[in-house]
This record gives C-alpha cells, sequence and structure tokens, in this order.
C-alpha cells in the first residue's frame, strides 16, 4: 500500500477533504499538492500561499514540511491546514 487517506479540515472554508497521501513523499510536498487540488475546488476561494502549515488535529502538533508522510500519517488521520 503506498498511500493512505486522511481527513483535512481548513477553518477557512469551513470544510472537510478526504485525500489519499502518497507515503514515499515529503509533507511539504503533499502539502503543494492538497493546496492546488482545494483551490481547484473551491473555485479560487481558497488563496494559493506556502505560509499554510498543516497540523496533527488530534495533538495539534506541526508537520515538518522535511518529513516524509509515512513517519507522520497514517490511514484515518486527522489534519488541519492554517
Amino acid at each position: 500500500m503506498n498511500k493512505v487517506l486522511a481527513l483535512v479540515y481548513l477553518p477557512l472554508l469551513e470544510e472537510e477533504y478526504d485525500v489519499f497521501l502518497p507515503i514515499n513523499k515529503k509533507i511539504g510536498t503533499v502539502k503543494k499538492l492538497i493546496i492546488d487540488t482545494i483551490f481547484e475546488l473551491s473555485e479560487g476561494n481558497f488563496k494559493k500561499t506556502d505560509n499554510y502549515k498543516l497540523y496533527d488535529r488530534e495533538t495539534g502538533k506541526v508537520l515538518d514540511n522535511d518529513c516524509f508522510v509515512k513517519d507522520f500519517i497514517v490511514n484515518g488521520t486527522k489534519l488541519i491546514m492554517l
């Protein structure tokens, strides 16, 4: 299995999105993919910027952009993007 399913909550839009994340990519890379996807899904209501951070919704811990997805995210992980 090379992907995990995570739930990403965006307080700015008050929306949640289920996303499949490749486990062999770095958090920073998948964060950019999430931003691009949500920008398209929100029809431009979500601004594209590198200032967003991903947080673990359970612990509140910021996910480091240089760490791999497989080290911090498992199926069912809930994330927040701020």
